[in-house]
């Protein structure tokens, strides 16, 4: 596996050579998007990741990629649309703790409709990542154990249309495992592939 790689999610590794060509900026995208989920806490009121996403935020908006987290981002803020980039961390540290459900999941959907739009000025595609796979993720990053409200809210929303996250949802949701290996992982999307 190389360097690249591991900076990002394995599934979006995937998508990015799939759909996008291994695009720079779809690429840092995805990175952002994991760096955003591994600072969230589910269980403060303000998370500190308010901070530190401030701090990424300021990195962008001034150009400052001088260290090993800031250096990820730098063909964002080198992008046409900075602006936008800055707009999705804002959206992010809108979102409130998951106790307020309701506006939890408001905000977590105009995050995704962001997120989404940022790949659409980059690249015009029909690839939309689903709200709810993006939700999942960031479960499964977090390692959060969910209570029954929030696995029932779960399946009410479920929604995703691309194969590379219904695999991974799939394999997930069907005994909330925080471990799925890269190899069980491309099993079933094989599998999902020739049934196709």
């Amino acid at each position: 596996m190389n360097k690249e790689q591991d900076k990002i999610f394995y599934i979006r590794y995937l998508q990015n050579k799939m759909y996008f060509k291994n695009n720079k900026v779809i690429h840092a995208l995805f990175n952002l998007e994991k760096y955003l989920f591994e600072n969230f806490d589910f269980n403060e009121e303000v998370p500190i990741s308010v901070i530190k996403n401030k701090w990424i935020y300021n990195c962008i908006e001034k150009n400052e990629f001088d260290n090993e987290v800031s250096k990820n981002f730098k063909v964002l803020g080198e992008s046409k649309f900075k602006d936008k980039i800055l707009l999705l961390v804002d959206a992010f540290n809108q979102i409130p703790h998951l106790k307020q459900t309701k506006s939890f999941f408001h905000y977590f959907k105009n995050f995704n409709k962001i997120f989404n739009s940022l790949i659409d000025i980059e690249i015009k595609t029909n690839f939309k990542t689903s709200y709810y796979f993006q939700f999942v993720f960031l479960i499964y990053i977090k390692k959060f154990k969910m209570d029954n409200s929030i696995k029932n809210k779960i399946n009410s929303i479920y929604d995703p249309t691309d194969v590379f996250e219904i695999v991974f949802v799939d394999l997930f949701l069907k005994n909330f495992d925080y471990k799925i290996s890269k190899t069980r992982y491309l099993f079933k999307l094989l599998t999902k592939f020739v049934l196709k």
